[in-house]
């Protein structure tokens, strides 16, 4: 109960934490304990973004309504990203004008103007809320409760776990794009550039495919199935692992930005697919649920073959990836409804 009340409360939180974190910075020079005070708040901070951000997804949903679901989880991924991109580069830009302290204070003004906002919008969202039903208040009994009931629903829907998997197996693909590519850009040069102008020409070029894709998903939806989609993705990385193994940077360059494309517009569709399945009550502990297969599947994939690749070179990993590949390729023919 009183999501919006608690989003507001964590909001104004992030802001204090930043503010402590600038705070620190102050007439202090870098320590190994200041390093790791900074990264204990930015993990606490995520872990309050996500668990609010899950918190407020069945308000979220009453606002967009499902026949603009996909749309509306394409633009906020889409703009999610966008954002961070421009973060990072106008954060390596300032860091070369100002001081470190004076960008921590910028920083922690961002959450200050996101709590602002969340201030202005509170009242509407708050009558959203009263029109939505919830369960009994948390307890570690119903937490518990709930947490097994979302984890069956999920178990349930067989073609769901198919697709994250078969996603996870793509996200990796795309994970270890840059690694595998820095293997023999040093031996071989893309274009007379240098080893960081070249990954950084594949970053900026997947990133913006991704951006795309999460945008157009939703207008997309009745012209390309998800099946289809995962179908055209899976050949895209077939694609891409010839790149792997005869050394070419623009054959990579191309399919894993057809790859990021296509996983642009996956993403929103699968959600959208899940959400239509489950109650209200559910979303935020299911949307948990996805978001961390979604992020730990794709990590231990791509932290295997990043050591296949290092250890035994693009021909070992492109084996590898190929039997994932064919597996994934297996479990979608698998699927016989259209979804």
């Amino acid at each position: 109960h009183h999501r919006v009340l608690k989003y507001t409360v964590i909001s104004f939180a992030k802001f204090l934490l930043y503010s402590i974190v600038s705070l620190s910075l102050s007439g202090q020079s870098f320590s190994l304990l200041l390093v790791a005070f900074i990264c204990l708040i930015n993990l606490l901070s995520d872990t309050l973004s996500y668990f609010s951000g899950a918190m407020l997804t069945p308000i979220f949903i009453r606002i967009i309504g499902q026949d603009h679901l996909a749309e509306a989880i394409g633009f906020k991924q889409s703009t999610v990203s966008l954002v961070k991109t421009i973060s990072n580069i106008l954060g390596g830009v300032l860091l070369g004008i100002l001081s470190i302290q004076f960008i921590s204070l910028l920083n922690a003004l961002t959450f200050l103007i996101a709590f602002l906002g969340i201030l202005f919008i509170k009242t509407d969202l708050l009558k959203v809320e009263k029109t939505i039903n919830y369960q009994e208040g948390l307890s570690v009994k119903s937490f518990c409760q709930h947490l097994l009931q979302s984890s069956k629903l999920i178990w349930n829907m067989n073609k769901v776990l198919l697709v994250l998997f078969i996603i996870s197996t793509s996200q990796a693909v795309i994970n270890v794009t840059v690694p595998v590519s820095t293997l023999f850009l040093r031996n071989q040069p893309f274009l007379n550039l240098q080893t960081g102008q070249s990954l950084a020409l594949l970053s900026t070029f997947e990133l913006s495919a991704l951006i795309v894709g999460s945008l157009v998903s939703g207008y997309l939806q009745h012209t390309i199935s998800i099946k289809t989609a995962l179908y055209a993705s899976l050949v895209t990385q077939l694609l891409l692992l010839v790149g792997f193994a005869t050394v070419r940077f623009d054959w990579i360059l191309i399919f894993s930005t057809l790859d990021a494309f296509f996983a642009g517009v996956l993403s929103p569709r699968l959600q959208e697919l899940v959400f239509k399945q489950i109650p209200e009550e559910s979303m935020g502990a299911v949307q948990s649920s996805i978001g961390a297969i979604t992020v730990v599947l794709p990590s231990l994939f791509t932290i295997a073959l990043v050591t296949i690749a290092t250890s035994f070179g693009t021909l070992a990993v492109s084996f590898v990836l190929l039997l994932f590949l064919l597996v994934a390729f297996v479990m979608l023919l698998n699927i016989r409804e259209s979804i």
